[in-house]
């Protein structure tokens, strides 16, 4: 009989495994793919100060790609891009603790496995976990495909839309407004052209958002990150916008391949990767109940995960949640008690660690995104105003006059309530 069993190893999984471990608990993680990070395709940036409380020597030790120290994000229309753009040096003192890198999930969760079967927990591959084992109303195990396996609590760190949260009925099924489909390629380009492409110099990186084309007005946007040697380009689209319009996540992340702005940044690069992933993008109001007799559920599975449209948050909440359910299941061992009341603390140690209250600050941005002028209208009228600006004609036109004009065209009244839904939403 073991301590905990904890469902899927990911990032959330590994991190409780690994924290659970190290308190001298008897671990079992289990994992339907055959190798480490198979069936993980995220985007690929993850924040640092997350990683140093569950490894502090990670900078030494982990394969990080490159250090991000320049923000981009680009409104694109199918002929037009308006950017903005920040960069910052990193800190001289070395610190990581504000920084963030680019990974590549597959050598990345390689070396989490490791940190893993260091700790001492025990680690199986190729076992599907395709049920509960319940005694009473209380979780007692799991049931693989191949075996069963009894423990005192679960920890579900199986991904978006858990199929065994809904079995315990602490997760309804996946509603499409609440999640998005995601597609990305790794392409690959060489070191010396992403730091003369993208303006890089060793091992820093570039972290770039793309809203608006070529979503057709839906809910969605793209994203490009910097490796070593490659750079990781990808879509994400709202599964609700997606099923209704009849869009294709492929085809849509062929066409911001092909948009002019893009092309000449992955030109004669070659795919060397590609993969697909479902998103949760609920947040806060989306998240199932966290807590049940005898398992905790972290990581996407809790859909713990924050798109502002500005950055894009997900590994860090991974690594969060799998320590906050970790240190819980610690104290529930010295307790004695795996009961829903006790496990309950889990959201204490949520709350500990800043990751609810930041849930809870950001619960209406994914029905603020919801909003086709955002993909769409605005993209439009900003390019056109940059148009405007930069456009030397002969002609004398005031500034202000330009943006009257286009807030003209959206309308006064719409643009008075995405105001008001964006001031609420943040």
């Amino acid at each position: 009989v073991y301590d905990a069993i904890i469902v899927g190893a990911g990032i959330a999984g590994c991190s409780a495994a690994i924290v659970a471990a190290r308190a001298g608990l008897k671990i079992l993680l289990l994992e339907k793919s055959d190798t480490p990070g198979k069936m993980n395709m995220t985007g690929g940036r993850l924040y640092s100060y997350a990683l140093k409380k569950l490894a502090p020597d990670f900078a030494a030790t982990a394969p990080i790609q490159r250090r991000v120290v320049k923000e981009c994000l680009s409104i694109l229309t199918d002929d037009a891009a308006s950017t903005l753009e920040y960069f910052h040096t990193p800190p001289a003192d070395g610190d990581w603790s504000s920084s963030s890198f680019t990974v590549l999930r597959k050598s990345f969760d390689v070396w989490l496995t490791e940190q893993v079967q260091k700790a001492g927990a025990t680690l199986l591959y190729s076992q599907r976990a395709d049920s509960l084992i319940k005694e009473g109303d209380t979780v007692a195990g799991v049931r693989t495909d191949k075996e069963s396996f009894k423990c005192d609590v679960v920890i579900l760190a199986d991904g978006a839309g858990s199929r065994l949260a809904q079995s315990l009925g602490l997760a309804k099924k996946p509603d499409p407004f609440d999640y998005a489909t995601g597609a990305k390629q790794v392409i690959r380009l060489g070191a010396e052209t992403i730091n003369e492409r993208f303006g890089c110099v060793s091992s820093d990186g570039v972290a770039w958002l793309f809203l608006g084309y070529p979503t057709a007005g839906h809910m969605g946007g793209g994203f490009l990150y910097t490796n070593k040697d490659s750079v990781s380009l990808g879509m994400v689209l709202g599964q609700k916008d997606s099923k209704e319009a009849g869009l294709s996540i492929l085809n849509i992340l062929e066409e911001l391949k092909a948009h002019p702005f893009v092309k000449p940044l992955i030109a004669g690069g070659e795919i060397v990767a590609r993969g697909g992933h479902m998103i949760p993008e609920g947040g806060y109001n989306a998240a199932p109940e966290l807590a049940d007799n005898g398992v905790l559920i972290a990581g996407d599975a809790a859909s713990f995960c924050l798109n502002l449209g500005y950055t894009v948050r997900g590994m860090d909440l991974a690594i969060l949640s799998g320590m906050a359910a970790a240190n819980t299941v610690i104290r529930a061992k010295d307790a004695d008690n795996f009961s829903r009341d006790y496990l309950w603390s889990y959201h204490d140690e949520l709350e500990r660690e800043n990751l609810l209250p930041e849930m809870k600050l950001y619960k209406n941005i994914p029905g603020f995104l919801h909003n086709k002028r955002m993909f769409e209208t605005y993209p439009q009228i900003a390019n056109k105003f940059m148009r405007d600006l930069f456009t030397i004609d002969g002609t004398s036109e005031p500034a202000w006059k330009k943006v009257a004009r286009y807030a003209h065209k959206a309308g006064f009244v719409n643009l008075m309530k995405d105001a008001w839904k964006l001031i609420k939403a943040f």
